[in-house]
């Protein structure tokens, strides 16, 4: 079972900011380390993978549901530290 798939999504912010056509897909189980300088795009793409933010094209899933309309039990499944003080919406 997939755990998260994404493919070509695209966030940008300006130019030479945010992700363009990254594509991940990570099995059930998988150990995954997201690695980068600042600016980078990693905590963008931790919210696009969260559905705090949606992806401009592209398609995010995370245990084959769209983030954006996790359910609180869905939510409940995740473990996520961030770089910022937000709540879900």
């Amino acid at each position: 079972m997939v755990a998260i798939y994404a493919h070509q999504i695209t966030r940008e912010y300006a130019p030479n900011r945010g992700i363009r056509e990254f594509t991940l897909s990570l099995e059930v189980g998988a150990c995954f380390a997201l690695l980068g300088s600042n600016g980078s795009g990693k905590s963008t793409l931790t919210r696009l993978l969260l559905g705090l933010e949606k992806p401009e094209a592209g398609v995010v899933e995370v245990l084959d549901r769209v983030p954006a309309h996790f359910t609180t039990a869905d939510r409940r499944r995740l473990g996520v530290v961030l770089d910022e003080d937000r709540h879900w919406p």
